[in-house]
């Protein structure tokens, strides 16, 4: 893509850390919990069910995918966060915004 520049760039690619598909994990935890708190009608509950069906399921083959790449302890922490997002428990913006801050920390170490 950069060869039509008329200057010459040097892409780094990034690091492979294991880790990649963690913030993807706490994107969709996010999505689930901003789901539940935003469609409470009546009329949303089958909806609701189908999406949360699908962020489930899209998160439970995150987690397959990463169980080997990713250390054991930091593993059973996301494991213990999507079982409790699962269970009800919110995950919003805060959370989130922790769980990032969680992840950046651990790929500079």
């Amino acid at each position: 893509m950069v060869d039509c520049f008329a200057n010459v760039y040097n892409v780094e690619k990034p690091a492979v850390t294991g880790y990649e598909n963690v913030g993807r994990i706490g994107e969709l935890l996010w999505a689930l919990s901003k789901s539940r708190q935003v469609l409470t009608d009546r009329q949303d509950e089958k909806y609701l069910s189908i999406i949360e069906k699908r962020y489930k399921d899209e998160i439970l083959k995150l987690l397959r995918d990463i169980r080997s790449k990713i250390e054991d302890e930091y593993f059973s922490e996301i494991s213990n966060i999507c079982k409790s997002v699962f269970e009800g428990r919110e995950f919003l913006d805060v959370k989130l915004n922790a769980f990032y801050n969680n992840l950046i920390s651990l790929c500079l170490n």
